[in-house]
């Protein structure tokens, strides 16, 4: 078997869920928050240092939304990913 063989999805590829997402300055205060990733990185860069972004996951009919599990804290990877340390 193949190394790609041997990965494992815990999500599918396409799913029903919206993602939403958080960006959480130092002191608790949301910043901002929205739908696009785009815009979420984009505010946190203007965030202050030590600010977090978080994403979550939500289940959404016409009229409501439940949240699926507990927000993620993606911050790490954005900065690995990104080459900040």
């Amino acid at each position: 078997m193949d190394k790609l063989g041997k990965v494992i999805a815990f999500h599918p590829v396409r799913s029903g869920l919206k993602l939403f997402y958080e960006v959480i300055e130092p002191d608790g205060e949301t910043r901002w928050g929205g739908e696009r990733a785009f815009d979420a990185i984009s505010w946190l860069n203007l965030a202050p240092k030590g600010s977090r972004l978080l994403v979550s996951g939500w289940e959404s009919d016409d009229l409501d939304a439940q949240p699926v599990g507990q927000p993620l804290d993606v911050t790490e990877m954005y900065q690995l990913l990104k080459g900040v340390n």
